[in-house]
């Protein structure tokens, strides 16, 4: 008996053999002549997207690190801006706020007493001298408190008279003593 393959190689066998369709040739269109080469890129980062990375990590766009100062000029106008506000606090000390003199700390044998009454806290500042009385203020924090003791002290203070020194004397001017007549 025969296998199916032997068949199958039969049926090839007698099958005619037809040759592959031959393709004919179109003729080619012209070719076109190629494009002018572009231009070379100028060779330089571009800065619109460079992107600069700090010393701490942070990356820049190049066009904002051209808005900022230099190292230098920075330090320059940080230094000057601090100087102005130091003369400007300077100046605050030495004058104070115009309503109040002037007073950091309280005089030496000054004693303040401090209570809690489950609400509030209450607080008596006692200053030695005469004619002192005793400073009493009320607030809802201990801080507050002390803080507030300090400013009735200085209210007090910008209400008595502040010692003046003396103006001396301006002598006045010698007399001729032969221009004044003699008393009597």
């Amino acid at each position: 008996m025969e296998s199916n393959a032997d068949r199958m190689r039969k049926a090839a066998a007698n099958k005619p053999v037809v040759p592959p369709p031959t393709k004919i040739a179109a003729p080619r269109p012209p070719v076109a002549p190629l494009p002018a080469p572009k231009p070379a890129k100028p060779k330089g980062i571009n800065p619109q997207t460079f992107k600069a990375k700090l010393g701490c990590g942070c990356l820049f766009n190049q066009k904002q690190l051209a808005q900022r100062d230099c190292v230098n000029c920075y330090r320059k106008r940080r230094h000057e801006m601090i100087q102005a506000q130091m003369a400007k606090r300077r100046a605050f000390k030495l004058t104070g706020d115009g309503h109040h003199p002037l007073v950091y700390r309280l005089p030496p044998g000054c004693v303040k007493t401090m209570s809690w009454d489950g609400s509030k806290w209450e607080g008596v500042l006692t200053v030695p001298g005469e004619n002192i009385p005793l400073f009493k203020f009320q607030a809802s924090s201990e801080k507050a408190c002390l803080h507030g003791l300090h400013r009735e002290y200085v209210k007090w203070l910008s209400t008595q008279q502040q010692p003046t020194t003396p103006t001396p004397e301006i002598p006045a001017e010698p007399v001729d003593a032969q221009a004044v007549p003699p008393p009597g």
